[in-house]
């Protein structure tokens, strides 16, 4: 697999001063401020031990990040370049097309928007085939519209993507049983990313994790500072991996919040898998984002995201459940 890293990353030799080796009191330390709040290694084994229980999965196979998104930067730069071709499907969460470009890639994009699973990867492995590319993003759940691929049917698809890297984005999984990490142990060109941000909702302590066969985890890691993440970040997420009941809270209210849609919205909306649901206002109530922002209802326009410039949808997050009632009763409404 390593003719598809970066040649620069391939050929990086650099060691780091800093040292994660911690002494006992009788040494003498002068190597950094002895305060309270110290520089933590990033890589930091007792948290990473926790997340390989969780997920099942090698320590040796997980490397942390600050937050998701700086997993997807140090993504591209092991293995994006100017000459690489990387397929975003759209609609999907922008920082794709962001990471790609900063790179210096143009990326290419293929519409999934309303096809069926089947329809999704069967038009994903057309492009990879057709255009020669190298790395492709891919959100499960999707964000905006929370939808999913099932295990079966994404590692069907991934016996036949053999020589492109795929980078399974689960940063919004966890809320229904679509967790993927496996797949990085039994596919060498898979990587996934997660995060503690959305279940977890711990977004201001900015802690990621990428999960990837020992071969890319030796690349990604010499992108990483060994100070990327801040030691009460480490401090609080393994103090919360330790009592997970207030993510099975939230998974109950996400439950009733789409159950309660399911049965009472009288718009067409997306088949959602995580917290994040995508309303679609079609001809029945023109200009929807703008209608349910003039009855003091804020929710997060479509076209914002590419793929669907031209379409009528509005994203919400279903996590107040009082609030999803006062929703669906102004869009029925509106709908009169």
């Amino acid at each position: 697999m390593k003719n598809q890293i970066n040649q620069h990353i391939k050929n990086l030799s650099y060691h780091e001063y800093a040292n994660p080796i911690k002494f006992d009191n009788n040494y003498i330390d002068l190597r950094n401020n002895n305060s309270q709040y110290e520089y933590q290694y990033s890589q930091d084994k007792d948290l990473i031990q926790l997340i390989a229980k969780k997920e099942g999965i090698p320590p040796k196979n997980i490397l942390l990040t600050a937050g998701a998104d700086n997993a997807l930067h140090h993504i591209a730069e092991t293995f994006l370049e100017k000459n690489k071709k990387v397929l975003i499907p759209i609609p999907s969460f922008p920082r794709y097309e962001f990471h790609a470009k900063i790179m210096g890639v143009k990326p290419v994009f293929v519409n999934i928007y309303k096809k069926t699973e089947l329809e999704k990867l069967n038009l994903i492995k057309s492009e990879i085939s057709k255009k020669n590319i190298k790395l492709l993003f891919l959100a499960s759940p999707n964000n905006p519209t929370g939808e999913s691929f099932s295990y079966k049917n994404i590692s069907n698809f991934l016996l036949e993507i053999k020589k492109t890297v795929v980078v399974i984005d689960q940063a919004l999984s966890g809320y229904f049983d679509d967790s993927l990490p496996s797949l990085a142990l039994k596919f060498p060109n898979v990587i996934v990313v997660k995060s503690f941000s959305k279940l977890y909702n711990l977004p201001g302590l900015r802690i990621g994790y990428i999960i990837t066969s020992d071969q890319f985890a030796k690349f990604i890691k010499k992108t990483i500072s060994p100070y990327e993440l801040s030691s009460p970040s480490i401090t609080i997420t393994k103090t919360y991996l330790k009592n997970l009941s207030e993510t099975n809270q939230t998974k109950n209210v996400i439950s009733k919040s789409f159950n309660y849609v399911k049965n009472n919205l009288k718009l067409n909306f997306s088949a959602t898998k995580n917290s994040y649901l995508l309303i679609d206002g079609g001809i029945k109530i023109p200009e929807l984002y703008k209608r349910l922002t003039e009855n003091r209802t804020l929710t997060i326009d479509g076209k914002n995201f590419r793929g669907l410039e031209k379409e009528n949808t509005i994203r919400i997050i279903l996590t107040d459940f009082k609030a999803i009632k006062r929703l669906v009763k102004i869009i029925n409404f509106l709908l009169n």
